[in-house]
């Protein structure tokens, strides 16, 4: 059976704000994590618990200040503040997690050895010495863990790689954490990183208020989170569209049936990625590259991610990928599969708005995201 453990990476007054390294508004997740503590059977924490000698610390480094790098014993070191000194009050657990200890299985320290810094829970930077706590996880059937604590840029990131480099399962509650940003934007720069290595990233709401499900069809379900009810796909829950211009400058675009709305509607060219029995793991870009062909007859020498997002944040749990297609060339007639009745539109750039308004007086339908890929066809011209 699976088993998932609750890391808490840091919570230690010298990153709250005040501290000696505060993280701004690092206060702020106290009561998330509190609440977090009870929805999971195995909970740990890190503790970043440095000699005064550390090497990553400037004031050990004359001429030295906070922010620069420098070379530790063969690794890139960014020098920092003087913070969590073993035995300080700034390197104690937080005073709200301390009355909590009895929910702690183990807290393990990092950052001890004075030659090398430690951002991971579960390793120091130069992957030299285990803090032991993949180890302990293993020898307690842990399978997956979830990660929350300061800073999300830093210790946060650096132990969930590493749980996804050991095998772990892995999952970041985004908003149980927060970002020092030594460069602006380094927080929202170390989500992607996660997701890209392969890690979940989820809000609290999803383990504190978890989804039930009301009913539920071939291709869809209702399912209700507190109050919400929203509907998700069971398959395919995310999806790639295409933006695709000919060579003679149209906007490929495709007309169909509709049921939901009792119309047809003008689209681009779209589809489900892996939800063809035996593709669940299809990539995007092959699937997006699939449903232009298949509903349009064009095929793509190379096709551009532009940007991804939700289609209907308020209705369901439906992602976009956009894709941007280039040097289109015509190999069939499109029309979809042997299901759908997909009428392609080529659409001179230039007259688009045109287009739209006398089809949407004749009664079609007009998808908003069109919109979105007229913006990125212009812009790609």
């Amino acid at each position: 059976m699976s088993k998932q453990a609750l890391i808490i990476v840091d919570l230690q007054p010298d990153f709250l704000p005040g501290g000696a390294l505060a993280v701004p508004d690092g206060d702020a997740i106290i009561p998330t994590v509190l609440a977090l503590i009870d929805r999971f059977d195995v909970v740990v924490a890190t503790q970043d618990w440095h000699p005064r000698e550390h090497g990553s610390f400037a004031a050990n480094h004359p001429g030295r200040s906070p922010g620069e790098l420098i070379d530790l014993h063969g690794l890139e070191q960014i020098l920092w503040p003087v913070h969590c000194v073993q035995g300080s009050p700034g390197a104690a657990l937080v005073p709200e997690l301390e009355a909590r200890r009895d929910r702690l299985a183990a807290v393990f320290q990092k950052g001890t050895d004075p030659t090398v810094d430690s951002y991971s829970g579960f390793f120091d930077n130069g992957r030299r010495k285990t803090t032991g706590l993949g180890e302990w996880l293993r020898e307690r059937g842990v399978d997956s863990v979830a990660i929350c604590g300061l800073a999300l840029d830093y210790c946060v990131k650096f132990t969930a790689l590493d749980a996804l480099s050991l095998g772990f399962a892995t999952t970041l509650i985004h908003d149980a954490t927060r970002a020092v940003e030594l460069n602006p934007g380094d927080g929202e720069r170390a989500i992607q990183q996660l997701r890209e290595a392969g890690a979940e990233v989820v809000d609290s709401a999803a383990v504190l208020d978890p989804i039930q499900v009301i009913g539920e069809g071939r291709w869809l379900r209702l399912a209700r989170r507190g109050r919400w009810e929203f509907a998700q796909r069971v398959v395919g829950a995310t999806a790639a569209m295409i933006v695709a211009v000919t060579e003679a400058g149209e906007l490929i675009l495709i007309e169909q049936p509709r049921p939901a709305v009792g119309g047809k509607v003008i689209e681009l060219p779209a589809g489900l990625i892996g939800d063809i029995e035996g593709s669940e793991d299809e990539a995007p870009e092959l699937a997006a590259a699939r449903e232009l062909e298949e509903e349009t007859g064009y095929r793509a020498a190379r096709l551009e991610r532009m940007t991804a997002g939700t289609t209907t944040a308020g209705l369901s749990d439906e992602r976009l990928i956009l894709y941007l297609a280039h040097d289109v060339e015509r190999v069939g007639d499109g029309g979809g599969d042997e299901h759908e009745d997909i009428t392609v539109h080529l659409v001179p750039l230039a007259e688009v708005e045109r287009w739209l308004a006398e089809r949407e007086r004749a009664g079609a339908i007009i998808d908003l995201k069109v919109w979105a890929g007229l913006y990125f066809a212009r812009r790609s011209r």
